[in-house]
């Protein structure tokens, strides 16, 4: 309207139009994302792999589009400037929420090779091996103090952004390589990182899903 009423409707064309609308929609999944990872009332660490995963494949969908492909080329080197070694925090976070467990990471990262084309095979035995160190350094350090948990009601915890469908193809699958083979460990740590590992994932994908409990 300010255009129009200033400047003339013949200022910008349709073309003008269709760039900035094919703008909007590419930049949509950014600031969904910004949104979504800049919460405060809910852990945003293990959505990272769910973001990365979106945004890898948003931007290789987007290379073959035209009209971005400038744009997108340079944004895919960056990405991967920042992303292609992910820190192993971000992978903890996820395993340690129980739709995902290490099947999930799997998947993930398969997913993430078709869209960059990096081999992430090191990474997931990486991983494998070094949450295992983590949580005996956890059970060394806090075991003889764990506490019996109570269960809280849930409570919803605002729009969070997730990709389980394309992960497992929907509730209930299972894909993935079985961790069953991991490091030794102590009988105490065994029983319960190994139990958690090789258990059932949970199928709960509804955004109200209070991971903390």
């Amino acid at each position: 309207m300010f255009i129009n009423s200033n400047y003339g409707s013949e200022l910008l064309s349709i073309r003008y139009w269709y760039i900035a609308e094919k703008i909007l929609e590419f930049l949509e999944l950014f600031y969904d994302s910004t949104i979504v990872l800049s919460g405060v009332y809910y852990p945003t660490s293990p959505l990272i792999m769910h973001h990365l995963l979106e945004i890898a494949s948003h931007l290789h969908a987007s290379e073959k589009d035209q009209n971005l492909i400038d744009v997108v080329y340079p944004m895919k080197i960056k990405f991967l400037k920042y992303w292609q070694h992910i820190p192993l925090l971000y992978s903890f976070a996820f395993i340690l929420d129980p739709r995902a467990k290490m099947r999930g990471l799997f998947r993930v990262l398969e997913l993430l090779k078709e869209s960059t084309g990096c081999d992430y095979t090191s990474y997931y035995a990486d991983v494998k091996t070094e949450i295992y160190k983590l949580f005996n350094k956890y059970e060394r350090k806090f075991g003889a103090a764990r506490s019996q948990r109570v269960a809280q009601p849930a409570s919803h915890t605002g729009k969070r952004k997730q990709a389980w469908e394309r992960i497992f193809g929907g509730p209930g699958s299972v894909v993935g390589p079985s961790p069953a083979c991991a490091p030794t460990l102590s009988a105490s740590t065994a029983n319960e990182l190994l139990v958690y590992l090789d258990s059932d994932n949970v199928t709960a994908y509804e955004d109200d899903f209070d991971l903390l409990l």
